[in-house]
């Protein structure tokens, strides 16, 4: 009991804490505006792409990202250009990252978005996601792995294809839907954690919560779920704050 009031008064004083910087740094309204200083600059656009990459790796420290498919492996940035991360070849490798020293909490209008294409025809491809501030939409891609840090947003795929899927999230929920995998190891501190599987396809299933309620195919259960299935695949989920659903 003590740990579901801690999590509680984090969770009342992390959500008090993110409505005062929502007030103040993108709508401007006093007296919250009072704790920003400036503005993330003018906007910007522009696309890079790419050839033959076996990992796309991304650190951000706040915009949404949109992996998407496409006909070639290309990366566009649209938002302020303070916040402009830098995008490089490293090899077979993508990688996007921006300044460690962007202070997002000095800044107005600190919108962005960054938008990753996938060819529909390349599947051996790893993702490497790690991200402070903003929102994750995985879509309609094939890839080997995928591996996702989110500090504060919400994590989501859809009608994608992967080996293997590592999710943690701290504030936000995580959602994979109309998936095909062999396996999911997410956790999520505050948030809800919600699989659609895909198919017919059974999977071991190790779910628990310590603030929230179970769902698997409709029926709830209470602090942990094991199924004991007699396979490899497997979907492990642990949420500290907030609700599991599994169903198919």
């Amino acid at each position: 009991m003590g740990k579901k009031i801690y999590l509680a008064v984090i969770y009342i004083i992390t959500l008090i804490c993110v409505t005062i910087g929502v007030l103040g740094n993108n709508f401007n309204i006093a007296p919250f505006n009072a704790m920003t200083f400036g503005s993330a600059g003018k906007k910007v656009e522009y696309t890079k792409k790419f050839d033959s990459v076996s990992n796309i790796d991304i650190d951000l420290a706040v915009a949404d990202v949109e992996i998407v498919k496409g006909t070639e492996f290309s990366v566009t940035y649209k938002g302020r250009e303070k916040l402009s991360p830098s995008i490089e070849m490293e090899g077979s490798i993508i990688k996007i990252s921006q300044n460690d020293s962007i202070n997002i909490i000095g800044l107005r209008d600190v919108d962005g978005k960054l938008i990753v294409t996938v060819p529909d025809n390349d599947s051996s491809c790893n993702l490497l996601l790690k991200a402070n501030v903003g929102d994750i939409s995985i879509d309609d891609v094939n890839l080997n792995k995928i591996a996702a840090e989110v500090d504060m947003g919400n994590f989501e795929v859809n009608n994608a294809s992967f080996k293997d899927g590592e999710i943690d999230v701290n504030m936000g929920n995580a959602e994979v839907n109309n998936c095909t995998f062999n396996n999911i190891n997410a956790s999520v501190d505050m948030g809800n954690a919600e699989v659609k599987i895909k198919g017919s396809k059974e999977y071991n299933l190790n779910l628990s919560v310590d603030l929230g309620t179970i769902g698997v195919n409709g029926t709830n259960y209470s602090g942990s779920y094991n199924n004991n299935a007699s396979t490899s695949n497997k979907i492990s989920i642990d949420v500290d704050m907030g609700n599991i659903s599994v169903s198919q």
